[in-house]
């Protein structure tokens, strides 16, 4: 299993939501380049949407609810590791992939 699935499974995101294999891909996306992100909704999740044959609407929908699963019921000491700032309210989508793809970037380098 790979640092980015590890990180997804901690933070109590399970591959039962269709959002689970989207975010992995958006993560994988973003560490590739990181420009994506200055785009998620028109260049990030049609490139996820892309890879899945599906709309970058439902991509959106569904990392937004794994997203959601994970501030109600995941790890929330995993979720404040990955974030230099202390998070108060639920991460936008963006905000987690961003925070995901550079913990696994430093994760990496450790390596």
């Amino acid at each position: 299993m790979d640092i980015i699935t590890q990180t997804v499974r901690a933070l109590g995101i399970n591959a039962t939501y269709l959002g689970y294999r989207y975010l992995i891909d958006a993560v994988e996306i973003v560490i590739e380049d990181e420009d994506t992100l200055l785009s998620v909704c028109s260049k990030l999740y049609p490139a996820v949407a892309e890879r899945h044959h599906t709309t970058p609407d439902n991509v959106e929908r569904n990392i937004r609810t794994a997203v959601n699963a994970c501030w109600e019921r995941g790890n929330h000491t995993i979720l404040e590791q990955l974030f230099p700032y202390p998070i108060v309210a639920k991460p936008s989508s963006g905000e987690l992939i961003d925070a995901i793809a550079e913990y696994c970037r430093r994760a990496g380098k450790q390596a």
